[in-house]
């Protein structure tokens, strides 16, 4: 009989050492690389991210942060090494920890001087507003998103005001497409209109390759 039980015992102590896992993080956790600069600050509730995740730079500057309600995520950031915000993203309370692009609610773009650059918002099925700006705070585009993809009617406005282009979207294929000159009647040829913005400086071309800036 005393066999037996210490039979079982040993059982439940094996059974508990190699399946059962203790919760590794709870409350703050902290980490620093070889040199003791700060890397992280993450918190937890019983191993579930809750509270205020924060990535840093060598420098001691905010390079992400985010913030978590029982593992879910509600909105992150993310800055330049100069401290200044460079993108913001408004998730839906419902997404996993590890959000994919379905989930993002509204995101939000910005030059290097803080002047909001893009921003984007979306429904949970994906379809939602997108609408791009000038450094000058002008509207640069608009456009509308179906299932995560551009569809319907695409306008884009010269830094003036003027129209510029005019397309039309089927889920990312381009159906029809007008482009105008500065005055937003005259219409011009792809080329030309190339040539204009980079004149702008708002295309460059890289590897035979145009890039947007």
């Amino acid at each position: 009989m005393k066999r037996l039980i210490l039979l079982i015992i040993a059982g439940v102590i094996v059974y508990t050492k190699f399946f059962i896992k203790e919760c590794e993080f709870d409350g703050k956790v902290t980490s620093h690389d070889n040199n003791g600069v700060l890397q992280y600050i993450y918190n937890y509730d019983n191993c579930v991210p809750h509270g205020t995740w924060t990535d840093y730079y060598p420098n001691g500057i905010v390079m992400r942060q985010g913030y978590f309600k029982q593992g879910l995520q509600f909105w992150q950031k993310e800055f330049g090494n100069d401290g200044n915000l460079k993108k913001e993203q408004l998730f839906e309370t419902d997404s996993s920890l590890f959000v994919d692009e379905n989930y993002i609610k509204e995101g939000r773009i910005y030059f290097p001087n803080q002047t909001l650059r893009v921003k984007t918002t979306y429904d949970n099925d994906g379809n939602g507003v997108g609408h791009t700006y000038y450094l000058s705070g002008n509207l640069k585009s608009k456009y509308n998103h179906k299932n995560k993809k551009i569809d319907g009617e695409y306008l884009e406005w010269w830094d003036n005001g003027n129209l510029r282009v005019k397309t039309v979207y089927k889920e990312n294929l381009i159906l029809s497409e007008e482009l105008f000159d500065e005055d937003g009647v005259s219409k011009i040829s792809r080329e030309e209109y190339q040539q204009k913005v980079i004149g702008k400086k708002e295309l460059k071309e890289e590897n035979g390759d145009w890039l947007w800036r």
